[in-house]
């Protein structure tokens, strides 16, 4: 786990990816025709059919999402929605560097 504030990669990503990033997108219109033609092309073997097909589609469409199959009886909690400062506090809490307490708010009418 990673300190408050603290980045896990501070010297950021490596610059080489980019370049090789842009040299592989620059050939991607020929990777597809290629990947059609191999698709396409019944001399070729099955599998290798295959894998063309599965290039296309996954380039057209994305690749198809993945289940997660859940063993234990545990309830699976969507934490997508909570905010930043409430996940940090939870790891301050789960770590013992913090304690929850509950602060009673007093009504204000008169």
């Amino acid at each position: 786990m990673f300190e408050p504030g603290k980045s896990g990669n501070p010297s950021g990503r490596p610059k080489a990816i980019p370049k090789i990033r842009d040299l592989a997108r620059s050939y991607s219109e020929e990777a597809i025709l290629l990947a059609v033609k191999i698709m396409r092309d019944e001399d070729e073997r099955g599998l290798t059919r295959l894998a063309a097909i599965n290039v296309v589609l996954d380039r057209a469409w994305g690749k198809p999402m993945q289940g997660i199959e859940v063993t234990e009886n545990k309830p699976v909690v969507d934490i997508s929605n909570i905010p930043d400062d409430a996940v940090q506090a939870y790891h301050l809490v789960k770590e013992g560097r913090a304690k929850i307490v509950l602060l009673e708010q007093k009504n204000k009418t008169k």
